[in-house]
């Protein structure tokens, strides 16, 4: 069974909740738990070519404490890097990979796995950001 619960604005996890629960606060929640380990972070849109790219994870589940959780790259460009203890995804791109690049990641809790994934648009230059 999945259960649903809301965080609050300060994306802390009513303590009362329990799976299965579904809680409505006065303050209109801002993210739904699912009961499965998921991404709550927007992954950026693009990366520039040169340009350092940082993009720092931020993994949620309704019944695993955070600290529980594990996060692991399937699949990324060859530029970047992920740092496991801290969440972040970085790296500079290079001359010749300005193009759409997905990366792939698996969430886990210890019961279940779910793997997320989002696109990178890697740009020459900053004006090109201007035009998205």
């Amino acid at each position: 069974m999945i259960g649903f619960a809301y965080l609050s604005r300060d994306e802390q996890l009513d303590p009362r909740t329990k799976a299965g629960d579904v809680l409505l606060d006065d303050q209109s929640a801002y993210s739904i738990i699912t009961g499965l380990p998921h991404l709550v972070s927007v992954a950026p849109k693009s990366a520039i070519v040169g340009k350092e790219f940082r993009y720092f994870l931020k993994v949620v589940d309704s019944d695993t404490p955070n600290d529980q959780l594990s996060v692991t790259v399937i699949s990324a460009p060859t530029w970047m890097q992920f740092d496991d203890t801290q969440l972040v995804l970085s790296g500079i791109p290079a001359f010749g990979q300005s193009d759409t690049q997905r990366v792939v990641l698996s969430i886990s809790d210890g019961n279940n796995v779910v793997q997320e994934s989002f696109y990178l648009l890697i740009l020459e230059n900053s004006e090109e950001v201007d035009q998205l």
